[in-house]
């Protein structure tokens, strides 16, 4: 595809829906306020991360999600996903579909998404396909407490705990949430003895609050 838009580096203002080839790291720096349109693309051509310290408005409507992925479905340098840093509940992303996020064992947990004392709010997000080689293969929280209303994690794998989502002293709120089709897979597992991980939600010193949530077909369980 030919782009005529290209981004990377210190986001500002409003991104006009479009599609954008993102050719290196994203930031939104902790001083700016930045909102994205509705119907945009960010297509990741590299290993490149999503950096959140700002506030960061992602809001796509029911007909006209905003998506974020890799350039090429197959590439063997995929995005790293967002990272989140002492956001408040004005960061929001709603309508906004996530996947294809990878992050190997030096970058941190969270395929899709890291918090880190972070309390956004994610309405109508769906976060597929996303891979950690440490915890939480869709989102990892630390001293976390997102609002998350009608969310879907699923696909997800993690080497450690955690496929879907994992939670670490952190206390989100779930509202129609549905957690499937995950895993955590431990490579020395040989199958003989009871893993010691979840593939759908770890909690480590946690205490969510959960409603009309779906946790299934997960593995383990």
């Amino acid at each position: 595809a030919n782009f005529g838009y290209i981004l990377s580096g210190n986001l500002s203002g409003t991104i006009t829906s479009n599609i954008y080839r993102i050719t290196g790291d994203i930031n939104v720096s902790a001083s700016d306020l930045v909102t994205i349109e509705h119907g945009t693309q960010f297509l990741f051509d590299g290993p490149y991360r999503f950096d959140i310290y700002g506030i960061l408005i992602v809001q796509g409507t029911e007909t006209d999600s905003i998506i974020f992925n890799n350039l090429e479905p197959m590439t063997t340098e995929p995005w790293r996903g967002f990272n989140m840093y002492n956001q408040s509940e004005e960061t929001i992303f709603d309508y906004v579909r996530i996947s294809g996020g990878y992050k190997n064992s030096y970058e941190g947990d969270g395929g899709g998404i890291n918090m880190t004392s972070s309390n956004p709010i994610l309405r109508h997000v769906k976060i597929s396909d996303n891979v950690t080689e440490n915890s939480g293969g869709g989102l990892n929280l630390s001293y976390s407490n997102p609002v998350m209303n009608h969310v879907i994690i699923e696909n997800k794998i993690a080497l450690e705990n955690g496929g879907g989502l994992h939670l670490f002293y952190s206390n989100p709120t779930l509202i129609n949430v549905t957690i499937s089709d995950n895993a955590s897979i431990d490579e020395s597992w040989d199958g003989s003895q009871s893993p010691l991980w979840s593939g759908g939600l770890y909690l480590y010193n946690s205490e969510p609050i959960i409603v009309n949530t779906i946790i299934w077909d997960n593995f383990p369980e």
